[in-house]
């Protein structure tokens, strides 16, 4: 019921936000445009903005609470430049911190005691930081190529953008369909840091409760400064880039979340008559009876490729298979002398509400390995390696894991 709730809340600030857009920058964009282009950061922020209400309301509700202390200062570093900031950002306790803060002065009935905040550096991530596996000669080589070929490639070409194909099936495809091979994603695209300004506008519409009053006051607070402040920028930053300027389809696995350059450039595209086809990049889609993620790329598109698992109710999703091609490994398991158990991490906060382990219930997870590993004998255990996520989120895996 909460799942739908969101939905339906989510919906309304979409239409209302748009119009909101519209008449800030003057403009009448489609409520597609601003589907792909705001959709994503707009469903993460309502979904934690009702997980942090709800958790309040519970702690009002189940416990005598002496009260609580917040930090002032924090509002000015909150407001995200882009996409890729807001997810930067939402996994901090600052971030966290001034989002419970602002429920609790809402809400109201709490004890607060306001103390400064201790300056904490919040270091933004840099655009141009290098993509993993770029500086090799062989990447260096093909991105010198496709900066070369973009040259001659056509206007009206299949775009492949950020596909999540192996570099080698990516050209294939381009020669499949007849076209110079340029793997996009290294010819490189403008980026840059906005700041956010003086925003005394309000949101189009009226809230149907007191939640959604408070999600759209602070929407207007935290909406990245790419789509308000940023937003002129953003259309020539779309100019500037080198991809086909009419293509006849855009097709991308990894670029339309927290790519804004991209969901700008897309959004304009499908405005202009090209048509945009999305494929599964992950994340249990098919799998997870509600997920919002699955939910937006999908309304989004015109055809997506799943994995292997359709819809009879959306039938432009066609299941298509596994799209990356993992290459063998080359690695014969029954000569290892050891057993290997990879593990996962989330962040300590939700930021996603859907049919998955969320936050904390990651303490479940990680107890369900301790209780896997027990149960396996003593010769297996002594074999066993145990793979730590990459992302810690301060759990400290390893200090759990010993």
């Amino acid at each position: 019921s909460d799942f739908v709730y969101i939905r339906n809340c989510y919906e309304r600030l979409l239409t209302d936000l748009s119009a909101s857009l519209n008449d800030l920058h003057g403009v009448d964009r489609s409520l597609r445009f601003w589907r792909i282009v705001i959709g994503p950061w707009l469903g993460l922020l309502v979904q934690m903005a009702f997980d942090r209400w709800r958790m309040v309301e519970e702690a009002i509700g189940r416990a005598d609470l002496s009260g609580t202390i917040l930090l002032d200062g924090l509002a000015d570093s909150m407001t995200p430049s882009d996409m890729r900031d807001f997810e930067r950002l939402y996994i901090t306790d600052e971030w966290n911190h001034h989002l419970y803060g602002r429920i609790l002065e809402e809400l109201g009935g709490i004890q607060i005691a306001y103390r400064d905040n201790v300056q904490v550096e919040v270091v933004a991530k840099d655009p141009a930081e290098p993509v993993a596996g770029t500086g090799s000669w062989r990447y260096e080589l093909m991105a010198s190529y496709s900066r070369l070929a973009r040259r001659v490639s056509r206007r009206g070409d299949v775009a492949l953008i950020g596909p999540y194909l192996r570099p080698a099936d990516e050209l294939a495809l381009h020669r499949r369909l007849g076209q110079v091979p340029v793997i996009w994603t290294m010819v490189g695209q403008p980026s840059e840091n906005f700041e956010s300004g003086d925003r005394r506008w309000a949101m189009n519409g009226e809230p149907t409760d007191r939640f959604e009053a408070f999600v759209r006051s602070t929407i207007v607070a935290q909406i990245p400064s790419a789509y308000v402040e940023g937003y002129q920028r953003m259309l020539e930053m779309v100019d500037e880039v080198s991809w086909p300027s009419h293509p006849e389809v855009v097709f991308t696995a990894n670029s339309h979340h927290g790519d804004d350059v991209f969901k700008f450039w897309s959004a304009d595209r499908v405005e202009k008559g090209s048509r945009l086809m999305i494929g599964q990049h992950g994340g249990t889609y098919g799998i997870s009876r509600r997920n919002f993620q699955e939910d937006h790329e999908v309304m989004i598109s015109d055809r997506y490729l799943s994995w292997g698992w359709d819809d009879p109710d959306r039938d432009w999703i066609r299941p298509i298979g596994q799209l990356r091609g993992f290459a063998p490994l080359g690695v014969d398991h029954e000569s290892q002398p050891n057993a290997l158990l990879v593990t996962m991490t989330l962040p300590q906060q939700s930021y996603n509400l859907y049919n998955s382990p969320v936050a904390g219930q990651w303490l479940g997870y990680l107890e369900d390995q301790f209780e896997f590993v027990a149960a396996l004998s003593e010769e297996v255990r002594q074999a066993l390696l145990v793979r730590l996520a990459r992302e810690d989120y301060e759990w400290d895996q390893a200090g759990r894991w010993r």
